[in-house]
């Protein structure tokens, strides 16, 4: 049997019981598709296929709600330039840009975040590094690039609000990454 690690980011959150982790998705959902209803390219995408997102209620709703593809992504980038009409704030609310990696071929995805956004997407890499044991001053070794792709530069962040020895070691060769 898996003894469960002892550390938490977030102890009450990460310790609900099935019951309330379901009502806290169903309010989480509500509250993105209330706030997704006003932003020009949702409200578009959903009705173009036929989905009323005022009638869309929590987890089981999103069942409701057609895929949205790296395609409906690149259009609206292209058609809004630079950042689509996605974007939830203005161009002042803005505090992180980055792009998706490139590895499918396909031209890369611009993602503009507001500090909210950028917050909750720290936190959820923050659980994932403590639950592999990462507390204050462990040294962990990335190996992405730390540039304008999102992984390295929010590990690094999420890392470093752990109070980790971050060795952003992504732009170096394999000799000197093992000399570190």
């Amino acid at each position: 049997m898996i003894t469960p690690h002892p550390r938490y980011f977030d102890e009450e959150l990460e310790t609900l019981d099935a019951r309330q982790v379901r009502t806290l998705q169903d309010r989480l959902v509500d509250e993105t598709l209330q706030a997704i209803r006003h932003n020009a390219f949702f409200r578009s995408h959903y009705a173009r296929n036929g989905v009323d997102l005022g009638r869309v209620r929590g987890v089981e709703g999103l069942r409701e709600l057609p895929i949205l593809r790296k395609s409906h992504i690149l259009e609206d980038t292209a058609e809004c330039p630079p950042y689509g009409q996605r974007l939830q704030g203005g161009a002042e609310s803005i505090v992180n840009i980055v792009e998706s990696s490139g590895t499918s071929g396909a031209a890369r995805e611009v993602q503009a975040l507001g500090a909210s956004e950028l917050n909750s997407l720290l936190d959820a890499e923050r659980v994932g590094f403590i639950w592999a044991g990462a507390t204050e001053g462990t040294v962990v070794a990335l190996h992405f690039p730390v540039a304008m792709t999102a992984a390295g530069y929010w590990w690094t962040l999420a890392l470093y609000g752990l109070k980790c020895n971050t060795l952003r070691l992504g732009g170096q060769r394999t000799h000197q990454r093992l000399e570190y």
